[in-house]
């Protein structure tokens, strides 16, 4: 039926074509103006929160009025999983996880009506909230910083902002927009009088070439995008409405306004990578193409690329899926295997012409030779990536649209290379004399010379074969057991570069908001200055009397020194140099954000003296401990403090002090992992009892860490049932129960390549690593499924095995190494210039160099001993006169 319906369409010239312009044009449309883009996927965490003023200056009394209470009526809904309560001298918060199925605004509804059961005194504040993982501050799309001179007070910064609203409020792709306020408002339940104090503190600054940098007070307008409206839209909406209100006056005299923080910027980044990339990708593509094949083969790979890039957007839109980082990510995660689809049909074609065979014929014969194999390959692939759509947590949640993305353009891609690819060929491979390329010659003697490989009988063929499978055994052994250890482990890893770095200030107890203002622009100012030509923007967003965040944004990726550097050489100096204050600097990036203290250890108890005084031994056995991986590296403990002594933290309900801890090393999923094994075979039941604690005071929560160790210890699950998926689709394929062994033989075969080549390009095992590998199983797995496929069409017609093995490698030679070469030609770009593709893409590009070099120099000698035992255990049952179509 597959043959009858390629030839349909091969045969239907000006509909097949009239199909492919319209999927062509229906996708470009897509791209460039239907497809709404997006920074990261919105993603509807099952948190909300509660918070609110109370001002009594005393956190005690905020928790015994407020925050406690609250966090118990919230617990005690149903949904809710668990609550977090924070108790400031002023202020309180309440967070509060619910189970998956409620969203983050029916969890705010939750809290709102719990808030409602309890008697809280009438001068407490309280607001509901809830979170948006994919916004600034929770709930903005954008923000826009309004700046004066350095002595803006905040009652002036806020003047300003709010003259500045209404012009804002007014383009049709805006929503909502709102000053985030300075100065908190509340009454004073001793002196019943309304009281006014700043309570937070914004800070900008802009290289605009012309003067000094300098930071100055700021406040932060944040603005929604209506319904519909992408991250672009919104930023040129934006911009231009604040350029008619610079023009109309409605900025005040000595203040400033401009987009401070956005998506916008990095999507076009990000989109212009992907887009410089891909063409760098095509082109190279197409010249392997050239060389292992022909001129013409070569246009009709890198126009299929281009089909395929170009349909899968238009899918993507049909299916309401945006453009942003995840879903660019699967695109080009299946990139290889575009390239895989159409050099294995093209391939096929050319090899099938026969003199006098039409060309509607051949292309039959090279569909009945492929089509089942290519659509099993990519069958076996999409379940590869299947079961990730199941992975839970936040970090499912996240990157769910991944397997989706990947599904999508899997699927776009084996159908177009049914359609397009034979018509592609008919006009443009078909016509002309064979061509082999211009290495066409020598490829057929390699291919002669492999092949023959497995020529040979009796002694030599035994000791042949074990040199074989002792060569596969060593090189997996190799890059499992030598190379592996020694690679590291990191869910996410910081980047190789970036163009953000992030600011994180924390100040001792008893730092008023003046004081901690001060502090931060100091630091503020003292990292711009050393930044100097490579800084582009600075922005504190985030201020109060505890600490601060803020963001600085930097010149163009290989246009300075990386992030990293910058960090190390240029900032750290100037973080150490303060004493009244801790400030960090990292690099922000793809992943989640770098914490100044990754590994976090909670202690619980009621009593705040004993809680200290156990969490101070804690802190004096963690504080510059030298502490040994599980591959025998060790990493050192660089700085400790004690949190949660100035205000009050329950989790639970329960009372709470933390002890947290920095390394001089980056891989965080390891070292918070042996860190916390560290500090438990030290602090036993025993222990604990003898410091005045319960025998389970001390517990262990990394916050979006743990969340990720725990949605990634979730990979391997769905990673067997995808495998298993793909045994039970290859025994039905093959109707043999053993021969799915010889297929999945190419994916121990990748790991000498895997861990080897992230060795040598200084990457650790990962998230991203794990999806490489994933999108890695789907092309070599299509190598052997190739190979075995071919070879049992050849015992069908009667060869023996040695033969049918021997003619498969020969016939397969060329697009088996031809795939493999144009997957890395088309993935080198990325992984060369750009941070965030550079372990997937080397993973893929290693792996399968590894993987092709066993599938064509050992996986025939597994063929032929599987084969032999196979011959032996079923020709005495095989009717007679039957061939062994296995």
């Amino acid at each position: 039926m597959l043959r009858s319906l390629v030839a349909f369409f091969a045969s239907r010239t000006p509909i097949t074509l009239a199909l492919w312009v319209a999927a062509v044009v229906f996708g470009v449309l897509s791209y460039t103006v239907l497809l709404p883009r997006e920074g990261f996927p919105s993603v509807d965490v099952p948190i909300a929160v509660a918070s609110g003023a109370y001002i009594v200056d005393d956190a005690e009394q905020v928790d015994a009025d407020v925050g406690a209470p609250l966090a118990a009526a919230v617990a005690e809904q149903e949904g809710v999983l668990d609550v977090q309560s924070f108790s400031n001298p002023s202020s309180f918060s309440v967070i509060a996880e619910f189970e998956e199925s409620i969203t983050s605004a029916e969890g705010a509804e939750i809290i709102e009506a719990a808030a409602a059961t309890v008697d809280l005194p009438e001068e407490a504040v309280v607001a509901t909230q809830a979170v948006n993982a994919s916004q600034f501050l929770n709930e903005f799309d954008l923000l826009v910083g309004v700046y004066g001179d350095i002595g803006a007070t905040a009652e002036e910064l806020e003047a300003a902002a709010a003259a500045l609203l209404p012009a804002l409020d007014t383009p049709d792709e805006v929503a909502r927009v709102e000053a985030v306020e300075l100065i908190s408002r509340g009454v004073n339940p001793f002196t019943g009088q309304e009281e006014e104090r700043v309570a937070e503190y914004n800070l900008f600054t802009t290289n605009t070439g012309e003067e000094a940098l300098q930071f100055r007070p700021s406040i932060a307008i944040g603005v929604v995008a209506a319904d519909g409206v992408d991250s672009l839209g919104l930023f040129d909406a934006t911009e231009a409405a604040l350029a008619d209100a610079e023009a109309d006056g409605l900025v005040a005299d000595g203040f400033e306004a401009v987009i401070a923080i956005d998506f916008a910027t990095q999507i076009r980044q990000q989109i212009g990578s992907l887009q410089s990339n891909v063409l760098t990708g095509v082109i190279a593509v197409a010249i392997v193409a050239l060389i292992l094949i022909s001129w013409r083969a070569s246009i009709v790979t890198a126009l299929f690329i281009v089909t395929v890039l170009a349909t899968t957007m238009g899918v993507l839109f049909l299916f309401g899926i945006s453009l942003n980082t995840i879903s660019l990510f699967g695109v080009i995660l299946a990139l290889g295997l575009f390239v895989d689809d159409a050099i294995v049909i093209t391939e096929s074609i050319a090899a099938s012409k026969e003199p006098g065979v039409g060309p509607i014929a051949t292309i039959r014969r090279a569909i009945g030779r492929v089509g089942s194999a290519s659509a099993s390959g990519t069958a076996t692939t999409v379940l590869v990536f299947a079961p990730m759509l199941a992975i839970s947590g936040i970090l499912g949640s996240f990157i769910r649209i991944l397997p989706i993305s990947v599904i999508v353009a899997l699927i776009v891609s084996l159908v177009l290379s049914f359609l397009f690819i034979p018509l592609a060929a008919r006009y443009l491979v078909l016509p002309a004399e064979s061509n082999l390329g211009l290495l066409g010659g020598f490829q057929e003697r390699l291919a002669n010379g492999v092949a023959g490989l497995t020529d040979a009988s009796g002694a030599r063929m035994v000791i042949r074969t074990l040199l074989a499978v002792a060569l596969s055994v060593a090189m997996i052994l190799v890059g499992f057991l030598v190379f592996a250890p020694r690679v590291g482990f990191n869910i996410f890893p910081a980047q190789k570069d970036s163009t953000e770095i992030a600011l994180e200030v924390s100040f001792p107890p008893g730092t008023d908001i003046a004081q901690a203002q001060a502090i931060t622009l100091d630091a503020s100012q003292q990292a711009a200055d050393a930044l100097g030509a490579e800084l582009e923007r600075g922005y504190i967003f985030l201020g109060n009397e505890r600490g601060a965040s803020g963001q600085f944004s930097l010149t163009p990726i290989g246009s300075r020194p990386t992030a990293p550097e910058l960090v190390e050489e240029t900032l750290v100096p100037v973080g150490e140099s303060f004493e009244g204050a801790r400030v960090t600097f990292s690099q922000l990036s793809a992943g989640p954000p770098e914490l100044a203290f990754p590994f976090q250890a909670q202690v619980y108890g009621e009593d705040l003296d004993v809680l200290v005084a156990a969490v101070a031994e804690m802190q004096a056995e963690l504080d510059g401990a030298t502490i040994e991986r599980a591959n025998g590296t060790t990493f050192e403990v660089l700085e400790t403090e004690i949190g949660f002594t100035d205000n009050v933290a329950r989790i639970g309900g329960e009372r709470l002090v933390e002890l947290r801890a920095r390394f001089d090393a980056d891989d965080v999923s390891t070292t918070t992992a042996r860190t916390q094994l560290f500090l438990e075979e030290r602090f036993d039941a025993d222990r604990l009892a003898e410091l005045g604690l319960a025998g389970d005071a001390l517990r262990f929560d990394f916050g979006l860490e743990s969340d990720n160790q725990e949605s990634f210890a979730s990979l391997p699950i769905a990673f067997g049932l995808a495998l298993l998926s793909m045994l039970v689709l290859l025994v039905l394929q093959f109707r043999s129960i053993s021969q799915w062994l010889l297929i999945f033989l190419a994916i121990p075969f990748s790991f000498f390549g895997v861990f080897g080549g992230l060795l040598l390009t200084n990457n650790v095992i990962s998230f991203f690593v794990m999806l490489g590998l994933i999108g890695l199983i789907g092309i070599a797995v299509n190598n052997t499924i190739l190979l075995t496929d071919y070879a049992n069409q050849e015992r069908r017609s009667g060869k023996d095995r040695k033969e049918a093995i021997q003619a498969a490698v020969r016939k397969r030679f060329r697009p088996l190494v031809a795939t493999s070469l144009t997957t890395v030609a088309g993935l080198l770009p990325l992984a060369l210039s750009d941070p965030f593709w550079e372990a997937l893409g080397y993973t893929i590009i290693f792996g399968l160099l590894s993987s092709t070099f066993l599938v064509l120099i050992a996986y025939p000698f597994f063929y032929l001993a599987l084969e032999a035992l196979r011959d032996r255990v079923v020709t005495p049952w095989r009717p007679k006169g039957a061939i062994d179509v296995n």
